[in-house]
């Protein structure tokens, strides 16, 4: 990872966001992105810090799409791909796929200029194994 801070805060702020995104925090979202989060980082998130990041947008006076755009070009495309398909797998754990989380998963994917060819298949798994 190129930087490795912006990329930790980057991933949990989009997860978090993501198991927002349908309205309903699940705790199996918790658990998959303090697993996920785990597996990328080697560190520990709580679940306290999740549902605060969650909802973030709260408390920030600039859009979230506004701060991925800002840090795209901070960030590899391999460190991109990380985020995307940790999404996926979020969006994928509690069986339902809802209109918001898809709609976010695709404006992530536009702030991070990722084009259709790079998420060829993400959705379905095949391009995070």
């Amino acid at each position: 990872m190129e930087d490795g801070n912006l990329m930790q805060d980057t991933l949990l702020r989009t997860l978090a966001r993501m198991s927002y995104a349908d309205t309903n925090v699940q705790c199996g979202e918790v658990e998959t992105i303090q697993k996920i989060y785990l597996d990328v980082t080697g560190k520990d998130v709580s679940e306290a810090d999740i549902r605060v990041a969650s909802r973030a947008d709260l408390y920030e006076h600039k859009p979230f799409d506004r701060y991925l755009n800002g840090i795209q070009g901070k960030i590899s495309l391999e460190d991109k791909m990380v985020i995307m398909c940790a999404l996926a797998e979020v969006i994928r754990v509690d069986g339902n796929i809802s209109p918001g989380e898809i709609d976010f998963f695709n404006e992530v994917g536009n702030a991070l200029k990722l084009s259709p060819a790079d998420l060829k298949d993400l959705t379905s798994g095949e391009a995070c194994d």
